[in-house]
């Protein structure tokens, strides 16, 4: 309202002033316009003031839309990614090795539904640089549901919405301890057939290609590099560019 007020009087004074001035000389400044300068000053004090407001109020929303870090979990640690993702409390000291990490603020608000989740992202990364990223649907969502088909956003892979998977989930092939598994198909090992495994441990390790390696010790995260599922058994063949290694995995929630 003040504002509205001192506008006003402006349109007023301006009027008044292009009266005076007609009457007086050009060269000369008029006392109304000495007087208004308090008021053309106040006028850009309120202007910048609603600036501000506006430039707080864009980084406000920009932030309520930015990817929060929940989870990150090295491969080849020892320690099962699995493991640090679903464990009732964070141990540093075992869990937190060599870069693994959890924010246990919006973990546990996640997991007892009062952090609002629009969308969930899971990444794979290496060391050069390369990543892929499963985009999900978050809306109504715990630490374990957001990893399905169904929910399923985005992805490098073309055939994945359009396939009926055997797996999708973050328990996966729990005989086998392989975890955030997405398999197409289960065909005595050499057939196997996915897109993503993080294979923990070896409780069983009768597929060669799920077995560790001294260059791969478990926990071990294998993806597809091809546009759609990739034949797992082609990791044992030397110089493979199918199957992809990552060196740590990653998961962040977009949320109010």
């Amino acid at each position: 309202m003040k504002f509205v007020l001192v506008a006003m009087l402006v349109v007023v004074a301006q009027r008044c002033l292009i009266g005076t001035t007609a009457r007086t000389d050009k060269r000369s400044e008029s006392t109304l316009d000495q007087a208004l300068r308090p008021l053309y000053s106040q006028i850009d004090t309120f202007r910048y003031q609603l600036d501000a407001v506006k430039a707080l109020g864009s980084v406000h929303c920009n932030k309520a839309s930015e990817w929060q870090l929940v989870f990150k979990g090295m491969a080849g640690k020892g320690v099962k990614l699995y493991g640090m993702w679903t464990a009732a409390s964070w141990d540093d000291n075992t869990m937190g090795v060599s870069g693994s990490w959890r924010d246990e603020s919006l973990h546990d608000s996640w997991k007892s539904g009062e952090l609002s989740v629009r969308r969930v992202k899971l990444s794979l990364h290496d060391f050069e640089g390369r990543r892929v990223d499963l985009i999900f649907n978050g809306i109504g969502t715990d630490i374990h549901n957001w990893f399905t088909q169904e929910r399923l956003i985005s992805s490098p892979w073309q055939n994945l919405k359009s396939s009926t998977p055997d797996f999708f989930s973050t328990d996966g092939y729990i005989q086998e301890d392989r975890r955030f598994y997405i398999n197409n198909i289960h065909n005595s090992c050499p057939g196997d057939r996915g897109w993503l495994v993080v294979i923990d441990s070896g409780i069983t390790a009768d597929c060669a290609w799920g077995r560790p390696s001294t260059a791969y010790p478990y926990p071990i995260i294998l993806y597809s590099r091809l546009t759609g599922d990739v034949l797992w058994n082609n990791v044992i063949s030397a110089g493979d560019v199918t199957v992809g290694h990552a060196d740590f995995l990653t998961i962040h929630v977009d949320a109010e």
